[in-house]
């Protein structure tokens, strides 16, 4: 199967289950391209590239200044929390699951051990950060490489056979589960990257009730565009990011101060996986 296209959800291959026939895409209201799964991997498409320009700019630059280590750290922590949460997402909750119904590729495992053992490595690497970002540079670039063609193999190949064996009434439990526990940081980013019209619909199409975005949504949004977005702009543009300013609206997490730069107090979840 080349990188790009779209298993054949018929064939029976994939069928773990004879009683349970590929017959349910019809039962889906809306593409596949406004999936929760696809909208998720479209913000951590998002995170890779915003880092990867962040950290290109400063190499660019030359030497780090202290304010630029701290921005860098701060907006790390929040993309690694949510790239293991989102692992466990799929090992967890979705992938056994999927599995009663759909015979999912061996693969899909052994790319998720593949990119933590890069996080590991590129943890290190944000922790003796000093003088020069190039070698991080170089490491997240190979991130990059691992990353993008991993999400593109789970939206052509268990994204549609998981609209194919099971009706949507079916995964929204699932969706709704993995959406109340996770970290901050992980909605956050979805609705980030999503914007705000997106997000609606998908509040929507997934039965969550309109006041969860003033009670939940968009202070964990808020925070995301402040401990990543803006510390990353910051980078960029080579101008230290401008403190909040108020302390309101910043409740959803706890937060330090260091250098004007938000930095969420967020424990590294590195390591914890090979």
């Amino acid at each position: 199967m080349a990188a790009a296209d779209l298993v054949d959800t018929q064939d029976k291959k994939w069928q773990a289950d004879p009683q349970f026939a590929p017959d349910k895409e019809s039962s889906w209201s809306y593409p596949k391209e406004k999936d929760g799964w696809m909208l998720a991997h479209n913000a951590i498409r998002g995170e890779v590239t915003d880092m990867k320009l962040a950290l290109a700019k400063a190499v660019e630059r030359g030497s780090l200044q202290k304010w630029e280590i701290v921005a860098l750290r701060a907006a790390w922590e929040e993309h690694c929390a949510h790239i293991s949460a989102h692992h466990s997402n799929e090992e967890q909750e979705f992938n056994p699951f999927l599995a009663t119904r759909i015979r999912l590729p061996e693969k899909l495992e052994k790319d998720h051990g593949d990119l933590m053992k890069q996080l590991n490595l590129m943890k290190g690497l944000f922790d003796g950060l000093s003088d020069s970002a190039a070698e991080l540079h170089q490491a997240w670039l190979a991130y990059e490489e691992m990353m993008l063609p991993h999400l593109l193999e789970e939206e052509v190949g268990p994204l549609p056979l998981m609209r194919a064996y099971f009706r949507p009434e079916e995964i929204a439990p699932i969706v709704q589960k993995i959406v109340g526990k996770g970290p901050a940081c992980e909605m956050g980013s979805f609705i980030y990257y999503a914007g705000e019209e997106a997000s609606f619909e998908f509040m929507k199409q997934e039965g969550i009730p309109g006041f969860v975005w003033y009670i939940d949504f968009k202070g964990k949004r808020d925070q995301f565009q402040r401990s990543f977005a803006e510390n990353l702009q910051a980078v960029v543009a080579g101008t230290p990011p401008q403190p909040a300013s108020s302390f309101f609206g910043s409740c959803c997490q706890a937060q330090t101060r260091n250098d004007d730069v938000v930095v969420p107090e967020v424990h590294s979840v590195l390591g914890e996986k090979a």
